[in-house]
């Protein structure tokens, strides 16, 4: 289903699930990446959104849009984006996905504000949530925070600095198929009084 993902099909999927004229049947789940990142990281985000399709309905495909890793697949989406909504903004629309959203995953091995922006307002949204990332970012400071000093936390010791209770599940490139099925149908659990 991924596999066949063009900006028009995802526009008219998702535009009626937030002017709310319909509701799917699955939890929906905003799923954040950094658009940047070498061919690599693309394909362990991609593989992350096809475990996660399979319990979820992601209401932001845009991200995983790039098939052929190639960023103007993105870029098109949100050019088709802005031409047939002029009035609604991208950080109005990706905001209102989230409030849509059951719950919010992202996986935060590159550094993204754009994605620490969305986890923080998930967080502040009480959403559940899960974050995964690369091992080899596991020691990667994520952000500066002035806190008497200033310091450069890893996602987890920042995550722990503002008492923050969501699970990090690294991967490996052998392993990010496993991590990805362990991690959502955790998640999924949350969902299973309410949906299934």
């Amino acid at each position: 289903m991924l596999e066949s993902l063009t900006a028009d099909s995802i526009i008219e999927e998702i535009w009626p699930i937030l002017n709310g004229t319909f509701t799917p049947e699955k939890p929906v789940l905003y799923f954040g990446r950094a658009i940047r990142g070498g061919r690599e990281e693309l394909e362990n985000s991609r593989k992350l959104a096809i475990e996660a399709d399979k319990r979820f309905f992601i209401i932001s495909k845009h991200v995983i849009l790039d098939k052929q890793y190639d960023k103007d697949d993105v870029f098109d989406f949100e050019k088709k984006w802005k031409e047939r909504f002029p009035h609604i903004n991208v950080s109005q629309r990706d905001r209102r996905m989230i409030r849509i959203a059951d719950c919010f995953a992202a996986d935060a091995t590159e550094e993204s504000t754009g994605v620490g922006g969305e986890r923080a307002y998930a967080f502040h949204l009480r959403k559940p949530s899960i974050l995964f990332q690369h091992e080899k970012a596991r020691n990667r400071p994520t952000m500066k925070l002035y806190a008497g000093r200033l310091i450069e936390p890893t996602l987890e010791d920042y995550l722990k600095l503002c008492n923050i209770k969501t699970p990090i599940h690294f991967y490996n490139n052998q392993n990010v198929e496993e991590v990805a099925r362990e991690g959502f149908d955790k998640l999924s659990s949350c969902f299973l009084t309410t949906y299934f």
